[in-house]
């Protein structure tokens, strides 16, 4: 059985008191974020790689149908994981938006723990701080998504040390700062090692985790406000920015060698 790495993923939107004011934890703990405008929902093209699609399903139990299918190109779980990873994103968000009368928001990223060219999925989700959670998934030979851990989500980001290439889930509240680093054994979490320490004053949080040779993974935010609107979503870009797109995009997906 394949060596299994994840962890944990981050930038979060911070709804005070669950209201549809919404604030996200990205490399600072809190930027506000207004509530999504009604737009015309974006479908995403099906990601395709080669020259004999068919068509794939995610073997996913407890989430609601979705009437998106993607197609993918035979070729195993390496050519056929952005599909799979895309479709299974898009439940999880009608499952939240279930959960919350039609209220949700997902932060979603990747990292390729195990280097092995399929990236483990960070998925944080939920309608606000007090609620958010944290949960890694890596995909198993058959095409199956499977959770190897789980954190609470509240004012947390998914970072890997750029000395080590650790990957470290980081929550910062009110000035302290805990790191929990992990590692994944024969498909299960491990925590390595857990640092806690109270972030010095006037010291910018962005400047902190520099210190720490912390790098935030990016991440995308799929985000609607209710079952009427048609949300919005942040893509992250190569240059370091993000794009604001109208509807809700889960195709963002890392490009590996």
């Amino acid at each position: 059985m394949k060596k299994i790495i994840a962890a944990a993923f981050i930038s979060a939107l911070v709804l005070a008191g669950c209201d549809k004011t919404k604030k996200s934890s990205t490399n600072n703990d809190t930027t506000t974020v207004p509530a999504a405008t009604a737009a015309d929902t974006t479908e995403n093209e099906a990601v395709t790689a080669g020259t004999e699609p068919v068509k794939t399903t995610v073997p996913v139990q407890t989430v609601p149908p979705t009437t998106h299918e993607a197609d993918v190109p035979a070729g195993g779980i390496k050519d056929m994981s952005p599909a799979i990873y895309e479709q299974f994103l898009r439940s999880r968000f009608e499952e939240t938006a279930a959960e919350n009368n039609g209220i949700a928001y997902i932060e979603y990223g990747y990292r390729d723990v195990d280097a092995d060219g399929i990236p483990e999925l960070f998925l944080k989700r939920g309608t606000c701080e007090a609620d958010f959670v944290l949960e890694e998934y890596t995909l198993m030979p058959e095409g199956e998504p499977v959770k190897i851990g789980e954190f609470g989500g509240g004012h947390t980001v998914v970072c890997y040390e750029e000395k080590s290439d650790r990957i470290a889930v980081v929550t910062n509240y009110m000035g302290m700062v805990n790191i929990v680093y992990t590692s994944v054994d024969d498909g299960k979490l491990i925590e390595n090692e857990h640092v806690e320490e109270r972030m010095p004053e006037q010291t910018e949080y962005a400047d902190f985790l520099k210190e720490k040779q912390m790098i935030n993974i990016p991440c995308a935010t799929v985000y609607r406000s209710d079952s009427e609107s048609e949300g919005y979503s942040v893509i992250p870009q190569e240059n370091g920015g993000s794009e604001r797109l109208e509807g809700l995009h889960f195709d963002y997906y890392i490009k590996l060698d």
